[in-house]
C-alpha cells in the first residue's frame, strides 16, 4: 500500500516538474543567430557604404558632354524599395543595378551614342564606355534653310545640324526614307573616293534606289549605280584607272561627269562630247 502511494506521489511530482521556456531551447537560439546573421548580410549587401556607388566615370566621348551622360545614368543607380511622404527607402549599392537597363537607357536618351557598356569596379566604382555614332554624310532635307542631318553607315540619321562640316559630305535625297543598304554603299563610295582615289566630295544626290551623283569639288559629277551589279568596288576601280591612264588632261580640266553605271564599261562626258 505504502509502495502503491510512492507511485502515485512520484507520477504527480514528474507531471509538476516546471516546462523549459522557449528561451532555454537550443533550437531558438539558432534560428535566432541565423535571422540576425541574415539580416545584417542583406543590410550590408544593400544599404551599406561600403557598396554605395560613389564614383562613375565616362570615356569614349568626344561630341557628348560627360555632364549629359551622368545626367542619364545616375537617376538609374538608385533603387527605390518604398516611399511614405518624404520618407524615402532607397539603396545605391553596387550590387542592385542593371548594366543592361542603364546601357538601355543611354541610347534611348541620347541618340547620338550607339553603344554604352557598363562595367561594375568594386566596391564603389561604375565605368561606362561610350561608342558615338561616327557621321559618314549629311542628309539634308531643306537645302534652302541649310536643314541637316547626320547619318552613320547603318543609315540612322541622329543629330540635327545647320552647318555640315567640310569633311562630311552633304547628301540630298529624291527619297524619303534614308535605307540602310543605300549607307553602306554611300560609306564604301566616301572612302574609295576620299582616302583611295584622292577626290574631294561637295555633295551627293541620291536620286533614287539605284543611283547616286557625287559632285566632286572640282565641279564635275560622278554617277554610281547602287544595291546591285556592278557593286562599287568594281566601279571605284574603273574610276581610278580612268583617272591615272585612260584620260588625257585636257578632258580631266573639262570633265562634266564619269557614269560608272554601265557594267564593265563608262561613259566619260566632257564639255564636247560624250566617250563609251
Amino acid at each position: 500500500m505504502a509502495s502503491y502511494r510512492k507511485q502515485q506521489i512520484g507520477s504527480k511530482m514528474s507531471r509538476m516538474k516546471p516546462r523549459k521556456f522557449l528561451l532555454a531551447k537550443p533550437w531558438f537560439w539558432i534560428v535566432f543567430f541565423i535571422i540576425i546573421l541574415f539580416g545584417f548580410l542583406v543590410y550590408f549587401l544593400v544599404f551599406s557604404e561600403f557598396l554605395k556607388i560613389k564614383n562613375v566615370y565616362i570615356s569614349g566621348n568626344t561630341s557628348i558632354s560627360t555632364e549629359e551622360i551622368l545626367s542619364v545614368v545616375m537617376p538609374e543607380i538608385e533603387v527605390n524599395f518604398a516611399s511614405v511622404g518624404n520618407i524615402k527607402l532607397s539603396s545605391q549599392s553596387i550590387l542592385l543595378l542593371s548594366p543592361k537597363n542603364i546601357s538601355e537607357k543611354i541610347r534611348n536618351s541620347i541618340f547620338q551614342i550607339e553603344q554604352a557598356n557598363i562595367k561594375r569596379s568594386f566596391p564603389q566604382t561604375l565605368i561606362v564606355n561610350i561608342i558615338e555614332r561616327q557621321p559618314i554624310g549629311a542628309y539634308c532635307v531643306d537645302s534652302e534653310n541649310g536643314e541637316c542631318f547626320l547619318f552613320d553607315s547603318q543609315g540612322t540619321a541622329f543629330k540635327k545640324i545647320y552647318s555640315v562640316p567640310s569633311d562630311i559630305p552633304m547628301v540630298y535625297f529624291g527619297q524619303n526614307v534614308l535605307d540602310a543598304n543605300i549607307a553602306k554603299d554611300l560609306e564604301k563610295i566616301f572612302t574609295g573616293l576620299d582616302k583611295d582615289i584622292g577626290i574631294n566630295i561637295s555633295e551627293v544626290l541620291v536620286s533614287g534606289p539605284n543611283r547616286v551623283n557625287v559632285l566632286i569639288k572640282g565641279g564635275w559629277e560622278v554617277y554610281f549605280y547602287i544595291g546591285g551589279n556592278p557593286d562599287i568596288a568594281s566601279q571605284l576601280n574603273k574610276l581610278y584607272i580612268l583617272l591615272e591612264n585612260g584620260l588625257t588632261a585636257e578632258q580631266k580640266e573639262n570633265l562634266r561627269y564619269i557614269d560608272l553605271r554601265p557594267s564593265g564599261r563608262a561613259i566619260v562626258c566632257d564639255n564636247k562630247v560624250c566617250s563609251y
